[in-house]
Formats: C-alpha cells, structure tokens, sequence
C-alpha cells in the first residue's frame, strides 16, 4: 500500500485523489488494527468492557494531566481498588500508571518548550511536575537530553531548515 501510494504521488501524471485517498484510508485501518495499544499486552479481561474503561482512563488522563493525579485519585474515578488499577493498567499498556503520566506531561511540556519562551520551571508546572528536578530527570529520560538542550537544538534546526521550507514535488 505504502509503495502505491508512493507511485501515485510521484508519478508523471497528475494523481489520482479518489485512488489515493482509498490508499490511506486502508493504511490507517491496518494501523489502527494492528497497532493499537490494546495489542501491547495480552490481557485475560472482557476485551470491549476493558478498552471502554481504558479509553475513559486515558480520555480523563490527557485532558487533566496538568491537575494533581494520583492512582488513588484515579481509582475513585473509576470506582476501582487502588491495587486492582494498578495491576489492570500494568497489564494493559506493560507500563506503571506514574510512568505513563510522567510521559504524558513530558510530551505535552515540549509542545509548550517549543512554541513559548516560558522558563522550563513554568513549564514543568503548567505540566503538572511538582518539581522541576523531577521534570528534568524525567525529560532526559524520554528524549535524551535535557529541556534547554531540546530547546537550543530545535532553534537551531529551525534556523537552518528556514530556506528549505517549501518541497516542489
């Protein structure tokens, strides 16, 4: 599919949108279909009553992440034992609760690293990180280096790239 649409985009003659589109439409239903985080870890619980709940969870998660969360915040919401959603959301994404919210800020603290001037300490507030030492650590864990690093390194990606802004296909 990829090779097709690759052909179509490149061709000599001018593409075909409808053929095109159906292309993409097929690559996305295979990806969702087979790269879905349901797929991550294999799991002994009523699957559609399981996803129902994980996707609330997750919906809850990124829309409060910068709010003070906590599993037994979370459990609550979810009417659940504390133990019982941590051992559920192990077995579900193959990770700990705190880690996958600590990623969750991360990646939401670079969209705001990028696009503002803020301080990294503003920045790792508004994530939701109760300490910046923590933010620091926790970012370097995830991109490799820390946040004025990523920073400097994207301006000055940014700089260079500015003449290349524009592909003629």
């Amino acid at each position: 599919l990829i090779l097709s649409a690759l052909y179509i985009f490149t061709g000599d003659y001018e593409p075909q949108t409808k053929t095109f589109q159906a292309i993409a439409d097929q690559m996305t239903q295979i990806l969702i279909q087979y790269f879905s985080v349901y797929c991550i870890a294999d799991y002994d619980v009523d699957i559609a009553w399981s996803k129902e709940r994980f996707d609330r969870m997750l919906l809850y998660l990124n829309t409060h992440y910068r709010e003070k969360l906590t599993l037994k915040s979370m459990s609550s919401i979810e009417h659940l034992n504390p133990n019982y959603l941590s051992v559920y959301f192990n077995k579900i994404f193959d990770d700990t609760f705190n880690n996958y919210l600590a990623l969750l800020r991360v990646f939401h603290s670079e969209i705001d690293l990028l696009a503002t001037s803020d301080t990294i300490s503003t920045i790792s507030y508004n994530c939701g990180f109760s300490d910046p030492k923590f933010y620091y650590k926790t970012f370097k864990q995830w991109y490799g280096t820390t946040p004025a690093n990523h920073r400097k390194w994207h301006k000055k990606h940014n700089e260079k790239s500015r003449a290349n802004r524009f592909y003629h296909v």
